[in-house]
């Protein structure tokens, strides 16, 4: 439900990036590492998470399909 999504923020320790995504998938340019994606949504869904998403340099990570709960 892209009219649900409001925003996702990528956070590693200190570093935090937020995008607006297009609706149906989403890039996020970050430094390798481990990250946690936030997705902000949109009532009547719920906000979730994606923990421990390891990055590697040079190399694009598909976390998948995200689903927003009500």
């Amino acid at each position: 439900a892209p009219d649900g999504l409001r925003k996702i923020w990528a956070v590693s320790g200190k570093d935090t990036v937020a995008i607006i995504p297009a609706p149906g998938s989403f890039i996020i340019d970050v430094k390798p590492g481990a990250w946690k994606i936030v997705v902000e949504a949109n009532p009547p869904y719920k906000n979730t998470e994606r923990e421990s998403i390891l990055v590697t340099d040079g190399e694009i990570t598909d976390v998948g399909l995200i689903k927003l709960d009500r």
